[in-house]
């Protein structure tokens, strides 16, 4: 059931227009100052690496942003102006009772005690959904003039990805970093705060080299799929062509409706 479900939310997302793209689970403490951490930022707090690629992204990351800053970041740098991008993934947070992993040797299977040991010292690792948003969401073209994102679309989207679950959401004003703190939303799930949502901070957006405006929304996706009743039916696209055009027909009334279907074809 639950892939079911991890499965529609990215429906969703590719029907909302979102590219998925995956990115390190690997961050550092420039990752947090560039977002506008606190000190005291739980996020700060990760599971370090014996041997990590790089000595700037010692830790596995605790939140999807910190890869998806950095994307939106490269696109933009490369040209593309109107980036909308997701991804889903797993963020790895220690646990308050863990305990130092022990290394064992190869010569025989770990011991049952041993196991547990392991798993004591593992974090716990749900699943997030993750998205951010530059440029324009609605484009210019021939109809008219295109529309910025606003934060009022990355809440939208996480409703809908909720509401594609079943599961009804509560927003409710919020000030947490890396969101603008006017502009920030709490996406709440039966009195529990899953995730937030709104326009990224301006210190944040200059620390990354992006342009103004750019919205973001993480959540936990785990959460979501725990509250949803059922999978019930998974959302399908129309297998009809997209209608270019709207015909209106004045005829006799006494005119059958097959011989004027046959003539416009």
């Amino acid at each position: 059931v639950a892939q079911k479900l991890r499965r529609r939310a990215g429906t969703v997302l590719a029907g909302e227009g979102l590219v998925e793209v995956k990115t390190f689970p690997f961050a550092g403490p420039s990752d947090w100052d560039r977002m506008g951490l606190d000190a005291d930022d739980v996020r700060r707090r990760q599971v370090l690496l014996e041997n990590p690629l790089s000595a700037e992204d010692p830790g596995m990351t605790t939140t999807l942003l910190s890869g998806l800053l950095r994307s939106l970041a490269l696109n933009i740098g490369r040209g593309h102006a109107d980036v909308h991008i997701t991804e889903t993934g797993r963020v790895f947070l220690p646990r308050a009772d863990a305990v130092e992993s022990p290394v064992y040797g190869v010569d025989h299977r770990p011991t049952d005690d041993q196991l547990a040991v392991f798993e004591r010292a593992l974090p716990e690792q749900p699943h997030h959904v993750a998205l951010v948003m530059s440029g324009e969401r609605v484009r210019s073209g021939w109809a008219g003039p295109g529309r910025r994102a606003t934060w009022a679309d990355a809440i939208a989207v996480v409703q809908h990805v909720a509401s594609s679950m079943h599961v009804d959401v509560t927003v409710e004003a919020a000030a947490v970093a890396p969101w603008h703190p006017g502009r920030c939303a709490a996406i709440v799930v039966d009195g529990e705060t899953i995730g937030h949502a709104g326009e990224l901070h301006p210190r944040v957006l200059k620390a990354y080299g992006l342009p103004a405006r750019v919205v973001a929304a993480e959540v936990d996706l785990d959460a979501l799929i725990a509250a949803s009743p059922a999978v019930g039916p998974r959302p399908e696209f129309s297998s009809y062509p997209v209608a270019k055009e709207d015909l209106a027909l004045v005829v006799d009334a006494s005119v059958p409706a097959g011989p004027l279907e046959r003539t416009l074809a």
